[in-house]
């Protein structure tokens, strides 16, 4: 008898498509999917949808070619819970397994924020939305990636504003490429129809010449139409550019804010979250832009390598209209004012990118800081040990100004810097203070302030102290 083996090959491609369009999107949910009908599914590439709309609930669906199957009916479900993301994608995963996957999240989108706005998704039967800062959308993609082990290949969003930073840095460690808008987009979103023909015209493309084509096909679709910018981003770049960012950040947080930093921010290309028309005053600025303006000002090493660790970032950029002439991409949160800051800082503080030197830096750039430092939390007291004794333990807290203090200890004290025992007006300027015999606590005067309110004394050195290096003051 003869035994032959049998190889189940896995497809190229399943593109995993979730469509929360419980909301005033429905009509531009069914337009898409039948844009994604006129490609359809073969045996290289499966492209799923699970699909919400308004009083019908949910359904996933395996778009074919001129029509959907429908694999299962989900009722009324929210589709705002992460969990809900995370049933979808790893029943997706295991049901249409690929050597890649392209994982598209469809909806309305604002970007890391979510009060007053929505972060991604609006879910009309639940009232919620999926957030990016409290942490939704990582817990979803963690979970994922401990259930397979592997980063999505090619992860985009479409809907508007998700193109930043902040967003990134939250999937840098579970999807190897992001594309999105970092824009308002046109209501139509992406070109379903022109993607999926490229992707089955050749099943074999890998994931960046994918985030490339979909960048070109969305931008020729929207000239003439609505200023935009499409882009794509490697993620496994994110950790680099982190780095650069806080070694600026540092060094320039040694010094003083001039008016050119200023006028750098004021001129910068900024990303409007309500509108197409760009101004100072926006929440959101282009990271690029202003990247090559501190090098423009600097021109040191460290901007250098920021501009450099940026541009390996973006993997494609392109734009349409003059609005957006200087984006580059990627944007980040830079609040044309303070009291935004302030606002929102809190909510800043649960995002991955938090961990970087960027709150601190804008805290400084305002040069208005008035937010208490977290207070200190957990202290715990260890066992009481045999000479009484036992440990203390609490979390830190956080402050955006913290200030550092150094302690030397002088093991030459014949190293004098000053030595003046104030028993006299040898070595002194003052006013209001007498020389006073009777009250010296040791010696045989000291400076007497009087003992009235309301004083108005000052004393100082007759002579300017230099200090060169350590030494002891004796007085």
């Amino acid at each position: 008898m003869l035994i032959f083996p049998i190889f189940l090959l896995a497809r190229e491609w399943t593109a995993l498509v979730y469509m929360a369009a419980d909301n005033g999107l429905a009509v531009w949910a069914d337009s898409d999917l039948v844009e994604m009908e006129t490609v359809g599914s073969n045996d290289e590439v499966a492209i799923v949808v699970q699909l919400d709309k308004p009083y019908i609930g949910a359904r996933r669906l395996l778009v074919g070619a001129g029509t959907s199957y429908e694999l299962q009916n989900l009722g009324i479900i929210d589709m705002c819970d992460w969990q809900t993301l995370l049933d979808f994608l790893e029943w997706g995963i295991y049901n249409y397994p690929a050597e890649k996957y392209f994982v598209i999240l469809w909806d309305h989108g604002s970007g890391w924020t979510l009060i007053p706005r929505c972060s991604f998704g609006s879910d009309w039967s639940s009232g919620n939305e999926l957030g990016i800062f409290n942490g939704d959308l990582r817990k979803a993609m963690s979970s994922l990636y401990d259930y397979t082990q592997e980063k999505i290949d090619l992860f985009a969003f479409d809907a508007c504003l998700m193109q930043q930073v902040e967003v990134a840095f939250e999937l840098k460690d579970y999807a190897k490429i992001l594309l999105a808008a970092q824009t308002v987009c046109p209501v139509q979103g992406f070109c379903y129809d022109k993607i999926f023909e490229y992707l089955i015209d050749d099943p074999e493309r890998n994931e960046k010449e994918m985030a490339k084509a979909a960048v070109s096909f969305n931008i020729e679709a929207y000239t003439n139409t609505q200023p935009v910018v499409y882009s794509a981003l490697e993620l496994n770049k994110m950790d680099n550019l982190k780095a650069k960012i806080d070694q600026l950040a540092n060094t320039m947080m040694q010094g003083l804010l001039n008016s050119s930093l200023v006028a750098i921010r004021e001129n910068v290309q900024t990303i409007p979250i309500r509108n197409q028309t760009p101004g100072p005053d926006d929440e959101f600025i282009d990271m690029g832009d202003l990247a090559q303006g501190l090098d423009s000002l600097l021109g040191n090493a460290e901007t250098s390598e920021l501009v450099q660790a940026y541009d390996q970032a973006i993997l494609e950029s392109q734009f349409w209209g003059d609005d957006y002439s200087l984006a580059t991409g990627l944007t980040i949160w830079f609040p044309g004012e303070y009291r935004l800051f302030k606002q929102l800082i809190d909510e800043y503080a649960g995002l991955d990118w938090a961990q970087s030197k960027w709150r601190q830096f804008l805290n400084w750039f305002y040069n208005l800081d008035d937010i208490r430092p977290n207070s200190i939390s957990w202290l715990t007291a260890s066992s009481i040990g045999k000479n009484n004794d036992f440990r203390l333990t609490w979390n830190a807290g956080f402050d955006l100004a913290p200030v550092t203090y150094k302690v030397l200890e002088m093991t030459d004290s014949t190293v004098s810097v000053f030595n003046g025992l104030c028993e006299d007006s040898s070595q002194w300027n003052f006013q209001g203070f007498t020389i006073d015999s009777t009250n010296a606590y040791s010696g045989s005067a000291c400076f007497f302030s009087g003992n009235v309110s309301n004083l108005q004394n000052a004393i100082e050195t007759k002579e300017q102290i230099f200090l060169s290096d350590p030494g002891v003051f004796i007085f």
